[in-house]
Parts: C-alpha cells; structure tokens; sequence
C-alpha cells in the first residue's frame, strides 16, 4: 500500500505525517534530532546519523508516495527542492521529544510500557540510567531482570553479547587472583571499576590508573575492559594529544577513554592543557566539543570514564594535586614474562557473560559502599604522581615541616637557597625566586610566600617590609 502524505505545499504537516507514519515503532518516534544532531533507533539503543543519512530516508519513503489534489491522487515525486523544504520542519517534528539540556540516557514518550514478567503489571522505569543495553534486552542493573528492545529508552550505548544470569568466569577470577596477590583491595576495586564503566555513572570522579612491569597483566586488564565496553563504546585515547583542541570530539558519547600508550614512559609527561582537560572531563564540567569543519556544540558532561595504563606513574604538570585527588591507583608488583599462558587472554574473552556478572556485583559493593575499595598500593601511587607533578610541594615536605600556621614562618631568601640545594641534591633543574614563589602560592594552600612587617612578629617598630615562607617551620 502506498504512503499517502500532505502536498508538498506542506512541508510541516508532511513532516508530521512522516514522524507518524514512517519514523514511528508502536507510538515510540524512531528517528529524533537531538543537541543538532540526527538520531535514529537500531531495533537495540539509538545512533548519531548524518543529515545526508536523513534526506535518503526521505528519498526512499516517499518515492511512492502520493497526495491529494483536488480530486486527483499525484505522485511526490521527490526532488532536492521538497526534500529540502522537508527537512527543517522535520527537524522541528522529531526534536520535541527531547530538550537539548536533557542528561543521557533518557526516556522519550514516558518511556516503555514494560510489563514485569512476574507480576503482569507495569513496570515503575524509576531512573533511564538504571538500564544496561544487551543483545538481548534491556536489563535492569537493580533487579537484573531483562525487558525488550524499546526506543523509548534514548541511549547510543549497548554491549556486543548476551545476558546470562548463570554465567561465570573462573579463568577470568583465577586471573585476577594472581596478578592481585599482593593486593586483594585493588581486585575488588577493579571489580568496582569495570561495573561503574558500565553503568555510565561518572559522579564519582574518578579516574584509574593501571601501572605495573611489563608482563604484569596491565594490557589483559585492559583488552578485557575494551572487549566488554565494547569497541564503539572505547576511544583510544592519547597523553599527548590530551588537551588537543579537536581531541574530544572522539571521546564524545563513548564509556571508556583508554590510554595505553602510557605504557612509553618517554610520552608520559601530560601539560597544562591536558591537565585542564582532565579534571574538566573527571570533574563533570561541561565542555565545547569542537569539531573540524563542523559546528562546535556543548555537553552536560563527557560521558568517558579515563583509564589509564601505564610501566610506571605519568606525570601531569599539577602544582596543586588536584590530579592526584582523583586517581584510583592500583600497582601490579609482578612481571610474568616467560611464565604465563600464552592463551589466556583468548580464554578469559570467551568468559564476557560472565565477567558482566562479576562487573555487576563489584558495582553493587561500590553503590552500597558509596566508594571504591582503596587499593593498599593507592597511596604510593598518588605520592610518586604528586611528586613528578609537583616537585615545589614535594620540596616544602621534603625541607620544611608543614603547619599552615601563618605564625610559624622562614625568612623567603631562605627558603630559595634550600631550594637551590634540594635541587642540586636531586639533580632537578630550578627557577627564578619569582616563579617559585607563584607556584608555592598555587601548590600548596597551607604555605605561601607573602611580604609583611618585620615588626608584626619581633614587636619592635618597624616600617621594614620583608618577604617570608609562611606556614611552614624548621
């Protein structure tokens, strides 16, 4: 049977029509501009499509189509002219379903009409972000029932295999056990990780950080993330590109920002920019996604989780810590070059079912707890970081009892020649008396480098101005 629209006179009632008719699944639209972005439903979770993908979809529909004329029937016949005309108040028709500002994922139409498999009545949906995606449904990560496919659920993500509720992982778990032996805390905080990377949660803010010899189990570990996140869900990302201008534009909509080229400890050294971008992305800023030859648009939030891989801790030039703050680290102590079984990791991607599972318990501990398990070897990971990234701080440690007492105070002439011979004892280049004083003031909140009375502490009367460290004591 023919499709029978508006005259092209008409282009909104045409478009309406279409979203009714066409772009339709049981009342559910399957087709919605979105952030200026077109979106259209697989039959599994929804997919960015270009405005080129649209006008063809526009082209084969109504190819066939006819509309009234008096009391004729005529053809559309569609060209460039009434296809174009089309596609703005098409845009106007499929992108009421959703508000630019509106957080992902997020229910169109008021969402399915599931009915519970058990009680026969209607499911209370409760949050969009509940819901894990699956080649065979929709799974609740709560009760971990599964639902139908539905687009009333508007998500781009979904994982490439199946739910099974019975499936294990025991090559995957005795794994695990090994390459954590030293640190039982880091397995379980791992476990937890791979379950808030597949829940889409990022309100944690945090990133990991794997680091470890090679042969340790780092590249297996993170193989395994990326196989059950899933390739479209997993950008492959860079320290050196990091804080790129048109770098984001890849990690947009993804689950997991990967870095493994950390593993070179020749590329570690992240700047400034990276540094910004980092803690914008983990921290949950909104950020402009800038894209070449196309128009920049703004997110909520980023959506990718940062892992990051690596031989030995990188260095982000941070002279705050606010970097540090925000890593999980788990260490690996153990090389296993020459020992292991070459046909582990083929063995443990069969497991991917499995491992869901295990993910989806670390995720409840992690959501009863409120925090991730702190792994025994966090902290010696978070100092090595502090210390690259911050070597003034690590300097006032090193040289200086910390009190934050502006009371207890060091002449500043001082201060700069202990400088200069920490950094002779160390082998570390220094700077001038000017640029360590800004980057005291900026890296650590309980010191700084301030000019004051001389009077103000000795009593005496003096007009005489000097600069002192202060917070600190011998």
């Amino acid at each position: 049977m023919n499709l029978h629209v508006p005259p092209p006179s008409q282009p909104l009632a045409v478009a309406e029509a279409l979203m009714a008719s066409h772009f339709n699944q049981d009342g559910y639209p399957t087709l919605v501009y979105f952030n200026a972005l077109w979106w259209q439903y697989t039959g599994i979770c929804w997919k960015q499509i270009t405005e080129r993908a649209v006008r063809d979809a526009l082209y084969d529909v109504l190819r066939d189509a006819t509309y009234d004329e008096g009391d004729d029937q005529r053809p559309f016949s569609p060209n460039q002219r009434r296809v174009s005309d089309i596609i703005d108040p098409l845009k106007y028709a499929a992108g009421r379903f959703l508000d630019d500002e509106s957080p992902l994922p997020a229910w169109i139409a008021g969402g399915p009409a599931w009915v519970d498999p058990t009680t026969n009545t209607p499911v209370k949906l409760g949050d969009p972000g509940d819901y894990i995606v699956l080649k065979n449904g929709v799974l609740n990560r709560h009760s971990r029932t599964l639902y139908p496919h539905h687009p009333g659920l508007f998500t781009r993500h979904h994982l490439g295999f199946h739910y099974d509720p019975a499936a294990a992982c025991p090559c995957w778990g005795r794994f695990c056990n090994e390459i954590f032996a030293h640190d039982p805390a880091a397995r379980e905080a791992l476990q937890e990780w791979f379950g808030y990377v597949l829940s889409g949660r990022t309100d944690l803010q945090r990133a990991l950080v794997l680091v470890g010899p090679p042969a340790a189990g780092k590249g297996t570990v993170a193989a395994v993330l990326k196989a059950i996140t899933g390739a479209a869900n997993t950008t492959a990302a860079s320290l050196d590109r990091l804080g790129g201008r048109f770098d984001l534009a890849s990690w947009d909509g993804k689950l997991l920002a990967l870095f493994e080229d950390a593993r070179d400890d020749g590329r570690t050294h992240v700047g400034a920019a990276g540094v910004s971008t980092m803690l914008s992305v983990v921290g949950e800023d909104s950020m402009v996604i800038e894209r070449k030859n196309r128009d920049a648009y703004t997110v909520d939030k980023m959506s990718a989780r940062i892992m990051i891989v690596a031989n030995s801790e990188p260095t982000f030039n941070d002279n705050t810590g606010a970097i540090q703050r925000r890593i999980l680290g788990i260490k690996l102590d153990k090389s296993f070059g020459g020992k292991s079984d070459p046909n582990i990791k083929a063995n443990i991607l069969k497991e991917l079912p499995g491992i869901f599972n295990w993910a989806l318990d670390g995720l409840a501990r992690l959501e009863a707890q409120g925090t991730f398990t702190t792994p025994a070897t966090q902290e010696t990971i978070q100092a090595e970081m502090r210390s690259l990234g911050s070597p003034v701080r690590e300097f006032l440690e090193d040289v200086y009892i910390i009190t934050g007492d502006p009371e207890d105070r060091v002449l500043w002439d001082e201060t700069y020649r202990l400088y200069e011979k920490w950094n002779q004892d160390n082998g570390r280049g220094g700077m001038s008396k000017q640029k360590l004083r800004n980057q005291i003031n900026n890296a650590a909140v309980e010191v700084s480098v301030r000019r004051r009375d001389v009077g103000q502490w000795s009593g005496e009367k003096s007009r005489k101005r000097q600069w002192f460290t202060m917070g600190v004591m011998v």
